[in-house]
């Protein structure tokens, strides 16, 4: 192949990359982008692919210094040069590690060090209202992660590998990061769910290291290697990376068989999804986000009228299950191995049924089915399982180091907090004295007792109403109490989810002093339709 022949190919090519780059972006476009530089090629031609895109978005490069090697800061300001080069505006976020010690000292160093730069990056997307955070793994990385999986035991969808977009991990209670921080706050009074908007995206996955390589050497962009990367002896997926390399490993696990399993658990992946999201658009649901209680309807011949009736029937009921729990549970996992009860009490054939298992538990939450079939349907509930004693005597106290100036007696918001995965809550004060505390745990009837003191006679039927509609449902102590503590001082300040504040903190010249409290109902998977009802407005509670 002669010299113009092989330039006009390279080309070709890098066009097709190209494109394929801004297709993917167009997806989920945005005005602003973000870029994880570790400086390495992949990343390197990332940012060149998007230096040269013409969708007409901003891209900012983060790059992570982890600070573990004496000219880890150099070497990212080096890497920020070059991305100005490319015209992309670098920011450096330096990782903290002091409330974790000495990092060399850390038998779970990568799993930390892997924490914090999720942590980092996405508080810093957050920070800046970009939606999406793009990383430049490739089919090379999608191999390497099918093998070892498949070393380490994994079979069916845990060999799809890697997904093209996914919310940014190790995040759990990061407020703008984890499912939170981008609702509308246009009505602050009113008990909202949140809306996370925070992504992860993967759009190299299609192409080889060698030719994001190809992409760094034509554009003459420069890259940082790290050489712990080649090290066969430091990590599991080193040792496959060097194996996948060579030509020690059989053709029937070899990278283009690796992937072609990979695409074929993605394709079943898609499928089962596609039919959960018809099952659930059709399913009649109702939220009451005030005690995290949800009813639903299934038709009596369990839904089985409209499911395919194929291969991934029983998977799609087993995710279609999930999808309904994960609206009220705590739990953030939920393993679909676990759900075959659940599964047979919501979705198998119940017309001749009318006894049998009423009640089930499962991921912390307890589902109920109602026997008495009405036009055609069952009706079932959901809610928050009654907490164990050691929850019911967990406090979770409030943090106001970030909402604070430097005097303690300065007014500020609290840090926000995901009370039992479930509530974000945060609290304000007028003045917080250095004996002060303000926590959250679940209500009790000691505590209940504590917040009925000092009520007057409309006061404590206001109270009681509220109450009435949790006790209703069975979910009376299940819901968040937030408690004032100052010196010998206990009292019960709010039950945030029933819009109700103790009497004494409703004013400024109160002796506890003024407080307000603002909380919101975790992400779920659905937005209000004719279908789906969200009941959100805690003064439309009904006794």
């Amino acid at each position: 192949m002669s010299a113009a022949v092989h330039s006009l190919a390279k080309s070709a090519k890098y066009k097709a990359i190209q494109e394929h780059l801004s297709n993917f972006l167009l997806r989920r476009w945005s005005k602003q982008f973000g870029i994880a530089v570790s400086g390495g090629v992949d990343s390197m031609a990332l940012a060149s692919l998007c230096s040269s895109s013409q969708i007409g978005s901003q891209f900012t490069g983060f790059i992570v210094d982890h600070g573990l090697r004496p000219d880890s800061s150099d070497e990212a300001a080096k890497v920020a040069e070059e991305l100005e080069r490319l015209r992309i505006r670098a920011r450096i976020l330096k990782l903290g590690w002091a409330a974790h010690g000495d990092p060399k000292t850390l038998t779970n160093f990568e799993t930390v060090a892997r924490t914090l730069r999720y942590q980092a990056l996405g508080k810093a997307c957050y920070q800046e209202r970009i939606p999406s955070m793009l990383v430049a793994h490739h089919a090379d990385d999608q191999a390497e992660t099918v093998a070892v999986r498949v070393l380490s035991g994994y079979t069916g969808a845990g060999l799809r590998g890697i997904k093209d977009e996914v919310r940014f991990p190790n995040c759990e209670g990061v407020y703008g990061v984890d499912g939170s921080g981008w609702r509308d706050d246009t009505e602050p009074q009113r008990l909202s769910t949140e809306k996370g908007d925070l992504r992860i995206m993967r759009p190299l996955l299609t192409f080889s290291k060698d030719q994001l390589i190809g992409i760094c050497r034509a554009n003459g962009v420069r890259w940082f290697e790290d050489s712990t990367n080649t090290d066969k002896s430091l990590t599991m997926r080193n040792t496959v990376r060097s194996l996948l390399k060579s030509d020690l490993l059989p053709t029937a696990i070899g990278t283009p068989r690796l992937l072609k399993c990979s695409l074929a658990m993605r394709k079943r992946e898609e499928i089962i999804e596609e039919a959960v999201q018809k099952v659930f658009d059709r399913t009649p649901m109702t939220l009451d986000l005030s005690i995290g209680h949800l009813t639903f309807s299934i038709d009596s011949q369990g839904a089985s009228h409209f499911l395919p009736n194929d291969t991934h029937q029983s998977d799609i009921k087993a995710h279609f299950v999930r999808r309904v729990l994960r609206n009220v549970s705590p739990q953030t996992e939920i393993s679909l191995q676990t759900l075959d009860q659940a599964t047979d009490l919501m979705l198998g054939d119940l017309t001749e049924r009318t006894g049998g298992t009423q009640e089930t538990q499962i991921a912390s939450v307890s589902i109920r089915r109602d026997n008495s079939i009405d036009e055609g349907s069952r009706r079932f509930s959901i809610r928050r399982q009654n907490p164990s004693s050691l929850q019911w005597n967990t406090t979770v106290p409030f943090s106001f180091q970030a909402g604070l100036e430097s005097s303690p007696d300065s007014p500020g918001w609290s840090e926000w907090l995901l009370w039992d995965g479930r509530y974000w809550i945060r609290v304000f004060r007028d003045k917080v004295s250095a004996d002060e505390s303000i926590d959250v745990s679940f209500i009790t009837p000691e505590r209940l007792a504590i917040a009925r003191k000092g009520l007057d006679l409309r006061q404590l039927t206001e109270l009681r109403r509220l109450f009435r509609h949790a006790s209703r449902h069975g979910a009376e102590w299940t819901i968040p109490v937030l408690t004032l503590r100052r010196a010998d001082t206990v009292l019960v300040a709010a039950l945030p989810t029933l819009g109700w504040q103790h009497p004494k903190l409703t004013d400024e010249t109160a002796a506890m002093g003024s407080f307000t409290c603002e909380i919101s109902y975790k992400e779920v998977a659905f937005e209000e339709t004719e279908t789906h009802q969200i009941v959100s407005d805690v003064n439309q509670l009904t006794s």
